[in-house]
């Protein structure tokens, strides 16, 4: 019997670690794992966007996650917006509110891959700025200690242009706690590759304990379609709660 809770013990740590190691919160490209039925996962984080005119603080991004099912999560987003365009416009408001469902179809234990599909809208509260529809499809697969993840996403701004984007990321366990992750996202408009942008991010997650995380990351934009839109830094600082 103590033999056999061991086991379990272990497996659960296993199954956390390679959780750990994904997408998600820090980094951009998104992940097919899903909260535990009936678990909450809350993540609270200061984010910097610092493109070469303007400059985007959010202070906080508060994102909710629910475990409806052992395959299903549902998500609430937003965040507190303090924008500087030039030195004598600044704005301050809650920005987009974004709801979604993600549904796993495939594990990986079982089929060889992770498979989820993560259909968004992105509600728009100022009015001079429109809803947009996101309908993005996540891959996955572990070989150890290392996972490799893909997050291919096609947005429809309603009275805009359609875009695509994809995130392509590797990750680590370094230890039982924390894990380190690198990614490439790239986005362009649907049918004009001249709108081409990039960027590399580098995160690391911390696990304290089974509620609590430490989350972080750090990036920069690689090319842009002008100096102007190119992200000179991103950055993500915050934590993350199960409950």
């Amino acid at each position: 019997m103590i033999k056999f809770l061991h086991i379990l013990i272990l497996l659960n740590i296993s199954t956390t670690i390679l959780h750990a190691q994904s997408g998600g919160p820090p980094m951009i490209t998104d992940d097919p794992g899903t909260p535990d039925k009936g678990t909450w996962e809350i993540n609270f984080s200061f984010n910097t966007d610092l493109k070469t005119v303007e400059k985007e603080f959010e202070v906080p991004l508060i994102d909710i996650n629910f475990g409806f099912n052992e395959r299903t999560q549902l998500k609430l987003e937003f965040p507190y917006l303090f924008t500087i365009s030039d030195p004598n416009r600044n704005q301050n408001r809650i920005g987009d509110i974004t709801l979604g469902i993600k549904y796993r179809f495939l594990d990986e234990d079982k089929f060889g891959i992770s498979l989820s599909l993560y259909p968004q809208i992105t509600i728009a509260t100022e009015t001079d700025t429109e809803n947009e529809y996101l309908l993005p499809l996540q891959i996955e697969k572990t070989f150890g200690k290392v996972v490799l993840g893909m997050d291919v996403r096609y947005a429809y701004l309603y009275g805009g242009t359609d875009f695509f984007q994809n995130g392509i990321l590797i990750g680590y366990g370094l230890s039982e706690s924390l894990n380190v992750m690198c990614e490439f996202v790239y986005w362009a408009d649907l049918w004009n590759f001249d709108t081409l942008e990039g960027v590399l991010n580098l995160g690391l997650r911390y696990q304290a304990n089974n509620t609590f995380s430490f989350i972080a990351s750090l990036g920069t934009g690689l090319f842009s379609k002008d100096n102007d839109s190119k992200m000179i830094l991103i950055s993500f600082v915050g934590f993350q709660i199960y409950i």
